[in-house]
């Protein structure tokens, strides 16, 4: 059994919204946000995960396409790395060969290409390809590890990541023949990537929330972002998420210290395809709160999800025609997962509709509005 510590930790598990040093409070959402007023309503459990597993990364192509990769063995560690794949009827495990001990990443094609990343016993990087019907090994780095990733087509990805042990960081390309690792060519620790086509990739890092990094297919291009926060916050662990080249959003948590201790919130940034534009904040900085962005991903309609975790609850918010809603919790885990949707392990958007798919405490859930 693999113990995961440090930033590999928080690479697994901060998309199922665990986060060292998250203090119990209630979240606070800036009015005048409101709330569905049905309980429970547009959630539709799909699968029950086996006892002990969980699910660190869920991801979808298509209604026929999606995967969702995690672990057995307990939230804070990892016995061996666990698969999923819905065929557009039924969620079924897909059985992964011995001694792949950890899911550090997941990118998959509108074409339903597939690549899984994953830490192996002996503390290599793995990476595997989706055949259809399992997964099959290409390629192997001793001592990596890979912290986000994205592939627009069958002949494209790319993935981002550093030596086991810290630096240095590294960029992993897939040119439709075989994997190459390089120097990271920007400065920027990569904590979310996403791709529009082979020609539009978009990577976030702890840059300061200032800047992201776009490939324009020949080059990669440091794109400067403006953003309205009170004077001496900072930004850490943006994510990053496309449904086409002018639908792209970012999220970052925001923090800053005043007398009464630290607050934290969320700044939420779009696309439109000619500049970036900061949205209205979806959480208020509140003293004392403290907040972490567990998972990104538009909605097909022009808006966009963002699960959000303070405390032990997890909240879900649409971002639709100018306003933030509440999405109620799944009712039918009102008594596993208490206050919330509690620790909700990452949502994604099903390409071609206007629904998601949620990695919830022991299982997967479909909303659909």
């Amino acid at each position: 059994m693999i113990k995961l510590t440090a930033r590999r930790l928080v690479a697994v598990l901060v998309a199922a919204g665990t986060v060292a040093g998250v203090v119990p409070a209630a979240l606070a959402a800036s009015a005048p946000a409101a709330q569905r007023s049905a309980s429970g309503s547009g959630w539709r459990i799909t699968y029950h995960l086996p006892a002990g597993a969980w699910i660190s990364h869920i991801t979808a192509t298509s209604k026929k396409n999606a995967w969702a990769t995690g672990c057995s063995g307990g939230i804070n560690s990892c016995g061996r790395a666990l698969s999923w794949h819905w065929d557009g009827r039924n969620w079924q495990q897909i059985p992964m060969g011995p001694g792949y001990a950890a899911p550090a990443a997941m990118a998959a094609a509108p074409d339903g290409t597939a690549w899984m990343f994953a830490q192996t016993s002996d503390k290599a990087l793995a990476v595997l390809r989706w055949t259809g019907h399992g997964w099959t090994e290409t390629k192997r780095w001793p001592g990596t590890v890979v912290f986000a990733a994205a592939a627009p087509d069958a002949r494209h990805a790319w993935a981002f990541g550093e030596g086991y042990y810290g630096a240095p960081q590294y960029m992993f390309r897939y040119n439709g023949t075989t994997w190459s690792r390089t120097p990271m060519p920007f400065r920027l620790a990569v904590s979310d990537v996403t791709s529009v086509s082979a020609t539009s990739i978009w990577a976030a890092g702890n840059s300061g929330g200032r800047e992201l990094w776009h490939w324009n297919g020949s080059s990669w291009t440091s794109v400067p972002l403006t953003l309205r926060l009170p004077s001496g916050a900072a930004t850490d662990l943006p994510k990053v998420a496309a449904s086409g080249a002018s639908d792209v959003w970012l999220a970052a948590d925001v923090s800053y210290s005043c007398g009464n201790g630290c607050s934290n919130g969320v700044a939420v940034l779009h696309w439109d395809g000619t500049g970036w534009r900061q949205v209205r904040a979806p959480l208020t900085l509140v003293p004392g709160l403290n907040v972490a962005t567990a998972s990104l991903a538009p909605d097909g309609r022009g808006g966009c999800w963002l699960v959000v975790r303070g405390g032990h609850a997890t909240q879900v918010l649409d971002y639709s025609g100018g306003q933030w809603t509440r999405i109620a919790a799944p009712a039918g885990l009102a008594g596993v997962v208490g206050r919330g949707i509690g620790l909700m392990a990452g949502l994604t958007w099903i390409p071609g509709t206007s629904s998601a798919w949620a990695a919830v405490p022991g299982g997967i859930a479909e909303y659909s509005r």
